[in-house]
C-alpha cells in the first residue's frame, strides 16, 4: 500500500526567478517581462461624453407590444362607434 508522489527530479532555477513555463510536450510560454516599479506605465484613458446613455431592457417585451395593441383596438373601436 504505496502511496504515489511526485518525483524528486526537479531542476532548482539558478537565479531563483521563473521566467518561462515549459510543458511536458516541449512547448514553453515566455511571460511579458515585468515593468520595473519605480515607472509608472499609465496608458491613456479616453473620456467620451457623446454616448447616448443605454436603454432599460424589459423584462417581457411583449407584454409591452399588447398593452400598445390595445391601445390601438381601444381607439379604433371608439371610432367606429362614433360612426354609426
Amino acid at each position: 500500500s504505496t502511496s504515489s508522489s511526485l518525483p524528486n527530479n526537479t531542476i532548482p532555477n539558478p537565479k531563483g526567478e521563473a521566467k518561462a513555463i515549459t510543458t511536458r510536450s516541449g512547448t514553453s510560454y515566455k511571460e511579458p517581462p515585468i515593468p520595473p516599479t519605480g515607472v509608472n506605465q499609465q496608458e491613456p484613458v479616453e473620456v467620451t461624453t457623446d454616448t447616448e446613455p443605454a436603454k432599460a431592457n424589459l423584462p417581457y417585451p411583449s407584454r409591452l407590444q399588447k398593452e400598445k395593441l390595445r391601445e390601438k383596438d381601444d381607439i379604433l373601436a371608439a371610432k367606429f362607434m362614433e360612426i354609426f
